[in-house]
């Protein structure tokens, strides 16, 4: 690490933007402090298979600068701590990565089932070893892509057993991205008739394709309320302004979740997440 002072920011920042819980969450708080200040001998050391502590749940992921962003994004920002208005019985979670969205949704509402749904072969594996180790009942894991048919696609990865957030079906321009042939299965067949009282999507620029499966199968119709990522600059062209469309003739209203952006930082044309929050409208 030849300029640590990138590393002191990011890490200065993320401490920051937690220390409103010293009040209110001070166990979180100190396990996420934690989390960002090993990130500096981590990354010293180059090590990979880390482990840490999020309330209460140890926790593994490939890196500590992964389970510093998964605990900021979900646990501290509270990305996916969406306003239902019932507590919600079955949870579907499109793109579980390592499990920390999973852990964070049976932290909130324990008594929710959750279908958790990863294709990548690195990410499933901790996924499924954070989910028994945490003795998570109620939780359902799929090996799968999501898309319009079944069968198998080409999932890109930065390395080939990264277990990144950025895994996607899309892929992400850069020369040095690996592939690796997953199965595919239509998310319709994975809701099979039940209501679905949340539907989190965060599927790096398919979620497009997801959607309009839904609607093309009907099983639209069974979900209640969304949390959905979607990667402008990523996914197709259209995405964005079709995604809107279809929430609305399929009868949600719906809410973004800003935050400041910098254009100096992102430009034009690079990927943005944007994060969506899809209602169904109380008639």
């Amino acid at each position: 690490m030849r300029n640590p002072a990138p590393l002191l920011r990011d890490i200065a920042r993320g401490v920051s933007s937690a220390l409103p819980l010293a009040l209110t969450r001070p166990r979180l708080l100190m396990d996420y402090v934690k989390l960002e200040v090993y990130r500096i001998p981590r990354r010293l050391a180059g090590t990979s298979g880390v482990v840490g502590t999020i309330v209460g749940f140890k926790v593994r992921a490939q890196t500590q600068d992964d389970l510093a962003f998964l605990a900021n994004e979900i646990f501290i920002r509270r990305a996916y701590d969406v306003p239902l208005a019932e507590r919600p019985a079955l949870i579907i979670d499109c793109g579980a990565n390592v499990g920390i969205s999973v852990l964070f949704f049976k932290w909130r509402w324990p008594k929710a089932a959750v279908e958790a749904i990863e294709p990548g072969p690195a990410a499933f594996s901790f996924l499924r070893e954070n989910v028994e180790s945490g003795g998570l009942a109620d939780v359902r894991l799929h090996a799968v892509a999501l898309g319009s048919a079944e069968g198998s696609a080409t999932l890109r990865l930065p390395e080939l057993k990264s277990a990144s957030v950025h895994a996607s079906l899309v892929g992400r321009s850069g020369s040095d991205s690996a592939e690796v042939v997953v199965d595919v299965c239509r998310l319709s067949r994975i809701i099979a008739g039940r209501n679905v009282d949340l539907l989190k999507i965060d599927i790096e620029g398919y979620e497009g394709i997801v959607i309009d499966e839904l609607v093309a199968s009907g099983a639209i119709r069974h979900v209640r309320a969304m949390v959905i990522e979607y990667t402008h600059g990523l996914a197709p062209h259209g995405t964005g302004s079709r995604l809107l469309e279809v929430l609305d003739e399929n009868g949600f209203e719906y809410e973004f979740l800003t935050q400041e952006t910098s254009w100096r930082r992102h430009g034009r044309g690079s990927a943005q997440d944007v994060l969506l929050f899809a209602e169904r409208k109380v008639l």
